[in-house]
């Protein structure tokens, strides 16, 4: 599973957010802070380059320490779209029948 393509992304958007002026020790032990849990630089660079799992509590932790919203995939984002899309249109066809 750590080698799936959403492995891959999950690693560059923990990559991205970290940023490039963070170092990876110092990000890993903010991690270990929030997650109260040791996170070894190591670690923090098998997920961010996709060869191990990220795992989700990872993702809202480094979300909570950047900043940043935890992405949405462009496909995800857009099966979210297309299916707010059809309720509306259900919506409406319920509202015109009744």
């Amino acid at each position: 599973m750590a080698r799936t393509a959403l492995n891959k992304q999950a690693g560059e958007w923990l990559r991205a957010v970290r940023g490039k002026k963070r170092s990876g020790t110092r990000f890993a032990a903010n991690l270990s802070l929030v997650l109260e849990t040791p996170i070894a630089p190591a670690t923090l660079y098998a997920w961010e380059s996709g060869t191990r799992t990220v795992p989700a509590a990872v993702l809202l932790a480094a979300s909570r320490l950047t900043g940043q919203p935890v992405a949405l995939d462009p496909d995800s984002k857009k099966s979210l779209i297309d299916e707010i899309a059809e309720e509306l249109e259900r919506r409406q066809r319920v509202k015109e029948s009744g």
